[in-house]
């Protein structure tokens, strides 16, 4: 088993963790070893499926967004989260009901507009 354990950018949690078998063991101590995780504590986050220091160090948040990895501009997908990078091509600032700037990025692949308020 590899030493990483990488998941898509579907929205998903990605981790980059250890192989539970190669563990050191400070991190396959229970999280009652650490300062301030009492009982009460320790059966909460147990509920969750935490139960070592090494559980808790990868527990992401729900919506977690995985901020390492840049998505091609031409590989975008509407309606799915995703990261790019590019060179902003032109921006304007819009006046109306709202404020508005408008950006224009590109990466030699693609190009994309955003739009932000206020």
């Amino acid at each position: 088993m590899s030493g990483r354990a990488d998941v898509g950018t579907d929205g998903g949690a990605a981790v980059a963790g250890l192989a539970k078998e190669n563990v050191p063991s400070q991190l396959a101590a229970p999280v009652t070893s650490l300062s301030g995780i009492g009982p009460n504590s320790a059966e909460k986050l147990a509920r969750l499926g935490i139960e070592t220091v090494r559980d808790l160090l990868l527990h992401l948040p729900y919506r977690y967004q995985d901020r390492t990895r840049s998505v091609p501009l031409h590989e975008v997908v509407a309606s799915r989260d995703c990261v790019v990078t590019g060179e902003i091509r032109n921006c304007q600032l819009a006046y109306g009901r709202r404020r508005s700037l408008a950006i224009r990025i590109g990466d030699g692949h693609g190009e994309l507009t955003v739009r932000l308020f206020h």
